[in-house]
């Protein structure tokens, strides 16, 4: 140091001893900016948390030194593209795993869901982590299995009933020969009923889901349907609806349909039939002035061959399968149906149809 640079530095030894000194030592904490440089013309630049101590050391001299903290070092270009490529390799690898799992399961999902429609499910393919491919093969066995068990009932319910259909038409002619009017009058009677029953078993047997499916104005198959009923005397009365296209297999919507309608007509005097659309189905409802159902008989009617005496008139009665049929086609197309009884009295019966069922 120079003479005069000694003499400075002595002074602020001096003035830094706690004991000697005779100002304060001031110290502040806080945002600095860097000085600009006049040469390079460059405004002042904002720098990081720094410790700035100011010493006086002769009358209007002061000593000021900054404590600055460094900025943190910037990550080097090859540790930015490692952590890039690490990234995408790992989402690729993470999308390839994710396809591997959710396809298989999505189309395992589609599958039961058509089963519970009452399609034919089709085949799951085996493919995917181990217990995805046992999941799909165990399906696939049981959707086998049910559907021979299915195939196998539905043939046996056909063969009895076209097997009954010939001693039915023998003993019709042999009540020809009886000679007393009100015992052949109880004979055809009764041999009426069982050609009911049996045309009845015949239509179980050949079931739902057996159909093609198509795309229909579900309000012109409704309209039509009672237009016909309405030209035959029956007392049925249609309210008009907007177009309401649905995919389905029309015979069975028509069957239960027509079921429905000829209950209302048949136990409660007469049938309205309305329909309501909704954001994912479509509602049918059916209403009649008849008594209507104890609840707790509501869903025994739904059983094969139930017929509630007490509510429902014994000479009108059917077969006891309407409703089961009703049921099964409605389910069958992903569907229910809810039986209540009407304030003003009567019963209301909401068949509820999905719009969207896969087509088979």
């Amino acid at each position: 140091m120079s003479a005069d640079e000694a003499r400075l530095a002595q002074r602020a030894r001096s003035l830094l001893q706690p004991q000697r000194a005779r100002q304060p030592v001031s110290a502040r904490i806080g945002i600095g900016e860097i000085p600009a440089n006049p040469n390079q013309g460059q405004p002042k630049a904002r720098i990081g948390p720094l410790i700035e101590v100011t010493v006086p050391v002769v009358r209007n001299t002061q000593l000021v030194v900054r404590y600055l903290r460094p900025p943190p070092p910037s990550w080097p270009t090859e540790v930015v593209v490692a952590g890039i490529v690490a990234l995408l390799t790992t989402s690729l690898a993470a999308a390839f795993i994710a396809r591997r799992v959710v396809k298989p399961l999505s189309q395992l999902a589609a599958s039961a869901s058509e089963a519970a429609r009452g399609g034919p499910a089709p085949r799951v393919p085996e493919e995917g982590p181990d217990d995805i491919r046992r999941a799909a093969h165990a399906f696939n066995a049981m959707t086998d299995q049910v559907t021979r068990t299915l195939e196998s009932q539905r043939q046996l319910l056909s063969a009895v009933g076209h097997d009954l259909r010939t001693p039915i038409t023998a003993m019709r002619i042999n009540t020809e020969f009886v000679e007393d009017a009100d015992i052949r009058a109880r004979l055809e009677t009764n041999i009426e009923e069982l050609q009911e029953l049996t045309e009845a078993v015949l239509s179980a047997a050949r079931g739902v889901g057996w159909g093609q499916m198509r795309k229909i104005d579900l309000a012109a198959l409704m309209e039509s349907l009672c237009s016909d009923l309405d030209e035959l005397g029956e007392p049925v009365t249609w309210q008009s609806h907007a177009p309401a296209p649905f995919s389905c297999r029309p015979n069975e919507i028509r069957r239960a349909l027509r079921n429905l309608i000829e209950n209302a007509i048949a136990y409660g005097g007469r049938a309205s039939v309305s329909m309501e659309a909704q954001d994912e189905a479509y509602q049918i409802v059916v209403e009649d002035e008849g008594p209507g159902i104890p609840e707790a008989d509501r869903k025994r009617v739904f059983e094969p061959f139930v017929r509630l005496e007490a509510s429902r008139s014994s000479e009108t009665g059917g077969s006891g399968l309407g409703l089961t049929l009703v049921k099964a086609i409605a389910e069958g197309h992903g569907g229910s149906v809810l039986l209540e009884n009407r304030n003003e009295g009567g019963l209301r019966v909401r068949l509820n149809l999905p719009r969207e069922v896969l087509a088979t």
